[in-house]
């Protein structure tokens, strides 16, 4: 049996082991003030927060009271993880709160003298590059097809342009652009009317 002296020790310890889960608890709170964190991540949060709080009672019953479960060293905790929360935790939150807003204006204050202009300035060289990748684009794609059209096209000899069919009635490959036989209309012949 613990004799009174002892427990009274073990219940100010187990005090002392609340307000650091207390404090542990802020690093948390701290981190969400700091960055937004979405519900789930919040949900992983508190699961790794009270994994941790039921090892280190777990280790603290272990080392003091020898692995029996007394209702003082839980009620110790609680009450020393609601003192830091009412006194030191609510400076400490104060305190982290205006850090972060003034880290927030520091940061907002660089972005807009250092990494604005040159955000800027990236985005002015790459609207011209893109303009110039387009125009140059366009440009070989206009070269690449006259030079396709000069392979392409022959040049045809004189005396294929009067005969136009080859052997036995068939016709022969018309010539391209520049040899070309133009073919006479046949022009109807114009009625003259008779005026009564």
């Amino acid at each position: 049996m613990i004799g009174v002296n002892t427990q009274t020790v073990i219940f100010l310890q187990s005090l002392l082991l609340g307000a650091a889960l207390g404090a542990l608890y802020d690093i948390f709170r701290i981190l969400r003030l700091a960055v937004p964190t979405p519900s789930a991540v919040v949900f992983v949060e508190d699961l790794l927060y009270f994994a941790l709080c039921a090892a280190a009672t777990f280790l603290f019953m272990m080392n003091t009271i020898y692995g029996s479960v007394r209702v003082f060293v839980m009620l110790g905790e609680l009450i020393g993880w609601i003192l830091y929360y009412l006194t030191v935790g609510a400076a400490v939150m104060r305190a982290a709160q205006a850090i972060i807003r003034a880290v927030r204006r520091v940061l907002r204050l660089l972005y807009r003298v250092c990494a604005a202009p040159l955000i800027r300035l990236f985005g002015w060289v790459w609207r011209k590059l893109g303009r110039s990748a387009v125009f140059l684009r366009g440009k070989a794609g206009n070269f690449s097809r006259n030079l396709k059209i000069r392979l392409k096209r022959q040049r045809t000899l004189l005396y294929n342009q009067s005969n136009n069919k080859g052997k036995k009635g068939k016709k022969t490959a018309k010539p391209e652009r520049g040899g070309r036989l133009e073919k006479k209309k046949k022009r109807k012949p114009k009625v003259q009317r008779e005026i009564p």
